[in-house]
């Protein structure tokens, strides 16, 4: 089972290869409904540790500590990085581990996509454009101790890019250039992706590796407590379970967003109870979020000192209407909107490999038929590679005698046919025999319809198709 893997901050997103389609996989949540991402999240408390959907149960508790963006947890993380809480601590790699095993435990069993037992899942791993080599190494490690087959790891917006060249390809084969926009949960890439001839080039990366959606959800959260006219330090007295629902309900109203919203009202009782509900006008929160969004906007007119034909926007964080906002003041018509902004980064490997491979398998059977046909007998365009060629015996042996010579038909042979000299060469790799009727300008044929020949050796040199029979042993049509 080929799977594509965007394995982001605040989602993870998993896309199938389904007989040529490549649809999203859905998962079953303890409330009973579907969603077509799994939490990355991990809780630490007195009984062990949980991960995705199970922590869901517990982050009301002040028992639990849920971690959440733990994918931001990679940029300075060793092997040995151990995560402290207030309720414990556990090695950064355990939680990995357990969180990874997990998807993979709710893939086989709770999942639309049903493998069959025992079936590997190989997997291409989407990761920031610049992530150090050891959080590529921590990540593909943990994929494979959850059971894994990594087939490969592949730059978040180069996946994007990879994705509109496959939807773009059957409409236009031309040369395009793009710059992909990929805002996630946690960082900030992008890249110029050359397409040509159904196949793509990446010419260069740059991002920032802090900046996503949890900043915008940082910055809500300022607001929403500075709009409920707490007393000053309100927030750093808040425990950890506290500030992680903070957050969640933040980031939920921030994903509800859209361009005609004016209000944005949070449920503070979520945090701690009597706090009651807030309302922070959109246009003070989106004002708050431009100087990021102008941060991005540096990184892209750097890469723009190359020409290019679209800017292509993908990412949950591009979601936001104050990017969306920025980005067509600046760039204009040239800026594009993915389809699919949360999961470009899942389909693009996963589409482009199964393609890939499905190209390949195509051309190898071209192949083989049409050599089947050639040994058949049939006509085809069958490449040089194919054609079967026999062994050359030319030029003749130099013990045969200097002329040839062949007689009318007599009452010792069949009536019409002219009968080869045995001891000058095999009949087999002789034109001339009954019923066939001679390739060469000198012929005459006697009233019987008999032909009579006469022609030397170094007559028959000279032409080309008696060489040619010759040499395939081979006789022309009747």
């Amino acid at each position: 089972m080929k799977l594509g893997i965007d394995f982001g901050t605040t989602r993870i997103v998993v896309a199938a290869a389904d007989r040529g389609n490549f649809p999203l996989v859905n998962f079953e949540c303890p409330d009973g409904q579907t969603r077509d991402w799994f939490p990355p999240l991990a809780a630490i408390g007195p009984e062990g540790m949980l991960f995705g959907f199970d922590t869901w149960r517990v982050q009301a508790t002040e028992e639990w500590t849920v971690i959440r963006s733990l994918k931001r947890l990679l940029k300075d993380a060793a092997q040995q990085t151990v995560i402290e809480t207030g309720t414990g601590s556990a090695p950064l790699g355990d939680l990995l581990n357990g969180m990874l095993t997990k998807l993979a435990r709710h893939l086989r069993e709770a999942s639309t996509l049903r493998p069959r037992t025992g079936e590997p899942l190989e997997a291409i791993i989407g990761v920031p454009a610049n992530a150090n080599s050891t959080q590529r190494f921590l990540t593909a490690e943990a994929f494979r101790a959850a059971g894994f087959s990594v087939s490969g790891i592949v730059n978040e917006p180069s996946a994007a890019g990879l994705e509109f060249a496959h939807r773009e390809a059957a409409a236009d084969r031309s040369t395009r250039s793009i710059l992909v926009y990929d805002l996630g949960g946690g960082t900030f890439d992008a890249s110029i992706v050359e397409l040509q001839n159904g196949g793509h080039q990446v010419t260069a990366n740059d991002g920032i590796q802090d900046l996503g959606g949890d900043d915008f959800d940082e910055i809500l959260a300022d607001l929403a407590l500075e709009s409920a006219a707490l007393a000053p330090g309100t927030r750093e007295s808040l425990t950890m379970a506290e500030l992680y629902r903070l957050l969640e309900e933040c980031r939920e109203r921030k994903e509800a967003l859209n361009p005609n919203t004016r209000k944005i009202v949070l449920d503070l009782d979520k945090v701690r109870e009597g706090w009651g509900e807030v309302a922070v006008p959109a246009a003070e929160f989106y004002e708050r979020c431009r100087p990021l969004v102008r941060q991005t906007e540096d990184v892209v007119s750097r890469l723009l000192s190359r020409a290019v034909d679209t800017l292509y926007v993908t990412g949950g964080g591009s979601e936001l209407p104050a990017v969306a906002r920025v980005l067509k003041e600046t760039f204009g018509r040239k800026v594009r909107r993915s389809a699919y902004m949360r999961s470009a980064t899942a389909i693009g490997p996963v589409s482009y490999t199964h393609l890939s491979m499905y190209k390949a398998a195509a051309r190898n059977f071209r192949q083989w038929r049409a050599c089947s046909k050639r040994r058949s007998g049939e006509r085809s365009a069958v490449p040089p590679t194919c054609v079967r060629r026999p062994p050359l015996v030319w030029p003749l042996p130099p013990s045969a005698p200097p002329r040839l010579e062949f007689a009318t038909a007599s009452p010792n042979t069949s009536a019409c046919g002219a009968k080869p000299i045995p001891d000058v060469m095999p009949s087999s790799t002789c034109c001339f025999r009954a019923g066939s009727s001679c390739p060469h300008p000198a012929r005459r044929r006697c009233a019987c319809g008999a032909a009579i020949i006469r022609r030397t050796i170094s007559d028959i040199s000279a032409s080309s198709s008696a060489r040619r029979l010759i040499g395939t042993g081979s006789r022309p049509a009747t």
